[in-house]
């Protein structure tokens, strides 16, 4: 699976928020080494040191990624569409199953949001929550079930953890006193829908600056 390595990763020495994009195990330990360094040459309690896509990953890897202080914005629906078609060819099954492999992050307590890569994946955040507590691909298999986010995980990965991941946790993410009163507003309540009919949810409009906008019918 293609990987990338770090980009400007020196925005740890200055403070600022690092965002690195990398898909395959061999680009997320390089990635890992230049944190390790970075942290060894110039620690920081809160390195906010994301890791972006994490296609592909092994346990181990996860274990570094927890131990240095970073964090994950993932793109679950890889295994959706290319999780059969990597079992077959290219990974072979077993590698297969740990694509976007999120369920042993949050188990070691890393913070974990989701996002599209659109237009690699469609820009539909409950879809992606489904592809994340599900692990179902395109055949309907489910792939390394041990790597699921709950549904409750898998809602913060798309609201407050999501906004934790570029800093504005403090001002978005969740409906609280303080926060801007921009939202989503759904046409039924994800807990109640549950894990079958997540993807299934609609959303009705927005609120934004505490005004309702009700979205617009999709075109035929």
């Amino acid at each position: 699976m293609e990987h990338h390595g770090a980009k400007d990763a020196g925005h740890q020495r200055s403070g600022r928020l690092s965002h690195v994009h990398t898909n395959g195990d061999g680009g997320a330990r390089l990635v890992l080494d230049t944190l390790q360094k970075l942290q060894d040459e110039k620690p920081r309690a809160d390195p906010r040191f994301t890791i972006e896509h994490y296609g592909y990953a092994d346990d181990g890897t996860s274990r570094r990624v927890s131990k240095l202080g970073a964090q994950v914005s993932a793109n679950p629906f890889y295994l959706y569409d290319l999780g059969d078609r990597y079992a077959e060819r290219g990974l072979g099954a077993d590698r297969a199953a740990h694509i976007a492999p999120l369920g042993g992050l949050v188990r070691r307590g890393v913070p974990v949001a989701l996002h599209s890569d659109f237009p690699m994946a469609p820009a539909e955040p409950l879809f992606l929550a489904w592809t994340a507590v599900s692990r179902e691909t395109m055949s309907g298999k489910v792939f390394g079930p041990t790597e699921r986010l709950t549904l409750d995980q898998a809602l913060r990965a798309v609201t407050i953890d999501a906004a934790y991941m570029i800093g504005m946790e403090t001002a978005l993410g969740s409906i609280e006193a303080g926060k801007l009163a921009d939202f989503a507003v759904l046409d039924r309540d994800p807990y109640e829908a549950g894990v079958s009919g997540l993807r299934d949810i609609k959303v009705w409009g927005t609120v934004f600056e505490g005004k309702p906008f009700r979205a617009k019918p999709a075109a035929n």
